[in-house]
């Protein structure tokens, strides 16, 4: 199996990191071919322009849509952006590794949805959801939340977590056509001891152990 483990991080002894390497680790260790891309808020540009292209055949006007049509059909994204596509479309099981911003994923990992999920190579036409180029693969959200759980049940503060995520579940996931898995949310691992800590790495590590067998979450559709 085709592991990519994206990750967004802001820096490198936070518990969001070191989840990543011990992730990277344990595929590794169990024989999987893992590939990465590491995000941080200085080594990633996450605005896309032109510079996603070697060639625009816009001249008048910049669509983004459009060049990226024209790029997948002519081959014309900039290496970087090509490189990337390559990552997601040789994967089976797609891990994200962030931390919770503003009830979604941080800005920098959004623009690598925008500048990657590109029309003609990742979606487009009638491959979409359950026709999508990704249909058969799976892909999973472990997310590092500052607050405690019980800020994200269902009736809390802030509501439910699972819901609060649906707009990456459903229009960026399914609309691909990857199968879902439950999220993993990591509570307030700071306010915790180093103990705790390792148990929750831990307790996620077993789970990936079984991840192949699980079933698909049930995503609410708008």
């Amino acid at each position: 199996m085709n592991i990519f483990v994206l990750h967004y991080y802001d820096d490198v002894n936070s518990f969001n990191h070191r989840l990543f390497l011990r992730e990277c680790d344990f595929f590794e260790q169990s024989g999987y071919n893992v590939i990465s891309t590491q995000l941080s808020h200085d080594n990633f540009n996450p605005v896309s322009d032109r510079n996603n292209f070697t060639a625009c055949s816009g001249k008048d006007f910049f669509s983004q849509k459009k060049e990226e049509r024209a790029a997948s059909k002519n081959n014309t994204f900039h290496p970087d952006i090509e490189a990337e596509i390559v990552k997601l479309e040789s994967c089976d099981f797609l891990l994200w590794q962030f931390p919770l911003r503003h009830f979604s994923m941080p800005a920098v990992l959004k623009g690598y949805v925008d500048k990657h999920f590109a029309l003609g190579r990742i979606y487009g036409g009638i491959n979409i959801y359950e026709n999508g180029f990704f249909r058969g693969k799976r892909t999973l959200l472990s997310i590092v939340s500052e607050y405690d759980e019980e800020y994200y049940r269902p009736g809390g503060l802030h509501g439910n977590i699972h819901e609060i995520l649906n707009p990456i579940h459903r229009g960026i996931l399914q609309y691909v056509g990857f199968d879902v898995l439950g999220d993993h949310i990591f509570y307030a691992p700071d306010e915790k001891m180093p103990d705790e800590q390792e148990k929750m790495m831990d307790d996620f590590i077993r789970r990936l152990h079984y991840i192949s067998a699980e079933s698909p979450a049930v995503i609410t559709r708008y």
